[in-house]
């Protein structure tokens, strides 16, 4: 199978992010991982310059309620930049206890898939299927 090069984990729970990690290492499906703790640190990096790392993100775990910026601010600004900036495929993290239907919540972001906390091997599996053709 061939592997992804790039995660990144945007998400302010430590213990989820290196949850995360922790299971797409076992899956052995990605060349590497990279964690935000916010949006703003993950906006930052998207905007900083350097573009041979951005070009080579695949895939994006984004929560939706984090300080300083939360998943909705980040993809109003993420949805700004410059298209060679924003190849990866975007998942929004949607918390079970959430009001708005997730489908509704994804539909809004404008992201590429949704599904609630947290990520399974089985949700992750099945995510590579429908957007990498694994």
């Amino acid at each position: 199978m061939k592997k992804l090069n790039c995660v990144v984990l945007i998400d302010d729970d430590m213990v989820t992010n290196f949850l995360n990690k922790n299971l797409i290492e076992t899956m052995e499906v990605c060349e590497e991982i990279i964690t935000f703790k916010n949006g703003q640190d993950a906006l930052t990096f998207f905007t900083d310059g350097s573009s041979e790392k951005k070009s080579s993100i695949d895939l994006i775990f984004l929560d939706l309620n984090m300080p300083i910026m939360d998943g909705y601010r980040f993809m109003q600004l993420y949805n700004q930049l410059e298209d060679q900036a924003k190849t990866a495929k975007i998942v929004a993290l949607i918390a079970e206890n959430t009001k708005q239907p997730a489908s509704e919540i994804a539909k809004i972001l404008k992201v590429h898939d949704h599904f609630s906390k947290p990520v399974t091997k089985e949700k992750f599996l099945l995510l590579l299927e429908k957007h990498f053709s694994y």
